[in-house]
């Protein structure tokens, strides 16, 4: 049996180790802190033990009978329960825990009550919060398959009334759901992490939950779903894990001053074991704690904006999700609304629908409203075809063997009307092809026979009556082009300058495209390779950019470099120009030109897939030489794009993926994690693996408590703006060689709370470890003054 010992703060203590059930859970003490001043200013009572169960998980501390006192709960799945720990107000009057007269039982302590919430599934995640508004606080779990369940607490705190919400595409798994206020109005909301969306369930004014609203991920393996004001500004932002993003793996939305959360951004953090925030400097916005995986080093960063710099660049991609990463979409900007600022629109073919990013006046694009759209809808352009000063959509369908048109109307985007089309379309593009000023709708069509295929070229145009019909290329209604496979892609330019539309035919990324010149009679008629000149090579669509330095621009990304081209007056190729990327692990897949540092002319930046960066030449004397790398991750690139996306009356680069696409806003920086304070441990065999923050010697300053589970000693570090971590106090929670269960594998010990659970207003420390919850009571004892500013 355990006998209760106290561990005072003298120096002379002596480490005090009951054996219980082959285990020697550990008393702290500061026996062997002596040589540390720190050491004096935290200590603890008598340690406290609650059984549970092996399978035990998500620990959280709450006041789950609004009593005033702080109770704990768990999920216990191998029992189809939760496991609540109910806080006993008065001590002396309760009963003995479960187990009293078993022989070599050891009971509980007496200070929680161990009440039972029956489950019929098997729990993933667990969070607490008010959700509906009468100050009591409540219970929601997601529970599998697909299942998320709010439980109220009732004035009799037996959480029997409960609402279930069913929400799809979601990987069970602990931390994937999350509360807190995500819209600024005073009430708890949900989040749940799916695979391909991001659940957010607000609480409405009167305390009813409103339908799950999507955001659109934009990768399926998300974890650690945490809410809190990262950034300072006194809303809640939602952080979460990527763990397709090594590099970048730390995910934050911010929340806005509308009370919408914001696209995604990737923060550099090396590979962690644990995270948790918490505001530890008692400054505006928490900071991010984190166990570095490769060093074992605590550290704490901060996401800290600065203020832009002329010539500065944002440090990374804004990034907007499509949800499914899918294949074969296609993406166009335009100013779909009418409203002066630039939107974007995706084609999703797999889901038959069309997603608008719409700009917002001073927030620019938002995260993104999906609309029925056409089956197979792979192409989509937008140009103001009619002439009335709206744009519309023109989309292509290979599976519906049609075209279609779309605009945006009272707020929505309407059916996409099919136009006449002679033969099953291909490929589309929009181009001038009459001289009129309006884009018509320029088409390859396909007639199929048993033997072969034939390919044409051919325009529609628009009347006042809003009627299509055909449009004459140079007097012929469709023009015979010589294809030996069937074109993916087609690309209207003025590749000599001459002022009207040349063409080129893409079919596939293993030969070069086929280049259609459009002569004096507004014919256009393929060039062969064979005539002279560069030959473009087997370029991918999206390795082509259409841009402007001095004058109109062709820019072709290829290998290591990219080349600015155009024809002659043979319409044979010419390399006007060529972009180096000098480096043995370059691999460039696009180019663009877009004025990114505010000064008179636009830059290249060169996409260079193989060192996941964005290479930035400027011009220098007339010759473009490199000035700035941006990180851009393992970003799975398929087009690059220019445009105003903020409103901010400067261009903006885009880049198309798959699954999203991210923005390098010019003129802007975004927030970046920046460590302030790091600390490692002297002592060997020590592996971090969790730790959790709280004040846990009364100094109204918040200690971070880390967990080593290879020698199972928990290391409590001081925080001091100055000071930074500094090591404080150190004791063992166990003695064994080696646990292993058949039912739970895993480090010990496994999760940390801090919470005030014996009711004197001072923090303890709660830790799960094995079949056990441990209590470890905040000392009762008034601490010197202040601590030093620093340790061991």
């Amino acid at each position: 049996m355990l006998s209760a010992w106290r561990a005072w703060c003298g120096a002379g203590m002596l480490l005090v180790v009951g054996l219980v059930l082959g285990l020697g859970w550990a008393v702290p003490t500061r026996a062997q802190e002596n040589a540390n001043p720190l050491a004096d200013y935290y200590g603890f009572g008598a340690l406290e033990l609650y059984k549970l169960q092996l399978r035990s998980a998500n620990l959280i501390a709450g006041d789950f009978n609004n009593d005033g006192l702080t109770d704990l709960v768990l999920v216990d799945n191998s029992n189809s329960r939760l496991d609540l720990l109910q806080q006993q107000k008065d001590l002396a009057a309760a009963a003995a825990g479960a187990g009293a007269g078993r022989v070599n039982n050891i009971n509980n302590d007496r200070r929680f009550e161990h009440r039972k919430i029956p489950l019929d599934r098997e729990v993933a995640s667990l969070t607490a919060g008010d959700f509906n508004g009468d100050g009591r606080r409540d219970l929601a779990w997601f529970a599998t398959p697909d299942q998320l369940t709010v439980a109220y607490q009732s004035p009799q705190a037996d959480f029997t009334e409960r609402k279930r919400l069913r929400l799809p595409d979601v990987q069970p798994a602990q931390w994937v759901l999350a509360s807190g206020d995500l819209n600024s109005d005073g009430r708890d909301d949900l989040v749940v992490l799916g695979k391909h969306d991001t659940y957010v369930i607000t609480q409405a004014a009167d305390g009813s939950l409103a339908s799950p609203q999507r955001l659109m991920n934009t990768t399926e393996n998300l974890g650690l779903a945490q809410v809190a004001d990262l950034d300072g500004d006194g809303r809640n932002d939602l952080s979460y894990l990527n763990a397709s993003d090594s590099d970048r793996p730390f995910c934050v939305r911010l929340q806005g001053a509308d009370g919408r959360l914001g696209p995604e951004l990737r923060c550099e953090l090396a590979k962690t074991r644990g995270v948790t925030l918490a505001n530890i400097d008692g400054k505006p916005g928490v900071e991010v704690l984190a166990i570095e995986a490769q060093t074992g080093r605590v550290k704490v960063h901060q996401l800290q904006q600065a203020q832009a710099q002329p010539g500065e660049l944002a440090g990374q991609l804004i990034q907007y999700g499509f949800g499914q990463t899918g294949k074969n979409r296609d993406l166009a900007t335009g100013d779909l609304d009418g409203d002066g600022l630039t939107d974007v629109i995706v084609s999703d073919p797999d889901s038959a629908q069309m997603i608008v990013f719409r700009q917002q006046a001073g927030s620019g694009l938002d995260l993104g409203s999906t609309f029925p759209g056409l089956v197979g809808a792979e192409q989509v352009r937008v140009g103001d075809l009619d002439g009335d000063g709206r744009l519309e959509v023109v989309v292509l369908s290979t599976k519906e063997k049609t075209i279609g048109v779309c605009r945006m109307e009272q707020g929505r985007l309407t059916f996409p009307k099919a136009l006449p089309t002679e033969r099953e379309p291909v490929a589309l593009d929009l181009a001038d092809v009459n001289g009129d000023g309006r884009p018509e709708v320029v088409l390859l069509g396909r007639e199929r026979s048993a033997q072969a295929s034939k390919y044409f070229l051919q325009a529609l145009t628009v009347n006042a009556a809003g009627e299509f019909s055909a449009a004459k290329l140079g007097g012929q209604d469709a023009v015979p082009v010589a294809l030996k496979t069937t074109p993916d892609r087609l690309v209207a330019l003025d590749a000599n300058q001459d002022g009207r539309p040349d063409f080129l035919v893409f079919a596939g990324t293993d030969r070069p495209p086929v280049f259609l010149a459009t002569g004096a009679n507004g014919v256009p008629a393929e060039v062969s390779a064979a005539e002279g000149g560069f030959g473009l090579g087997n370029v991918a669509p999206g390795g082509l950019f259409l841009g402007k330095l001095d004058k109109p621009v062709v820019l072709v990304a290829q290998s290591n470099f990219a080349r600015n081209v155009m024809a002659n007056e043979k319409n044979q190729w010419q390399v006007v120009d060529q972009y180096n990327a000098a480096e043995a692990g370059a691999k460039i897949v696009g180019a663009a030109t877009v004025n990114l540092d505010g000064e008179a002319g636009p830059e290249i930046v060169l996409v260079d897939a193989g060192v996941k960066k964005l290479r930035i030449l400027r011009s220098d004397a007339g010759v473009f030489r490199p000035w700035r790398e941006v990180d851009i991750g393992a970003f799975p690139f398929k087009s690059a794009h220019v445009a105003d996306l903020n409103g901010d009356k400067r261009d903006d680069l885009l880049l198309f993926g798959e699954g999203k696409f991210g923005v390098l806003y010019a003129g802007r920086t975004d927030p970046r994690l920046t460590t302030i304070a790091s600390y490692e441990t002297r002592q060997e065999k020590v592996r971090f693996n969790d730790l959790a923050a709280g004040d846990l010697n009364g100094d109204g300053v918040p200690d971070v408590a880390v967990v080593d589970v290879q020698s199972q000693f928990v290391d409590i570090l001081n925080y001091t703006p100055d000071g930074g971590l500094k090591h404080a106090v150190q004791f063992k929670v166990f003695e064994a060689k080696s646990l292993a269960s058949e039912e739970r594998s895993g480090s010990e010990p496994r999760e940390a709370v801090i919470a005030d659970v014996t009711g004197d207003g001072r923090a303890d420390l709660i830790l799960l470890s094995q079949d056990r919850v441990l209590v470890y009571p905040q000392d009762a004892a008034a601490p010197p003054a202040a601590p030093p500013a620093g340790g061991k």
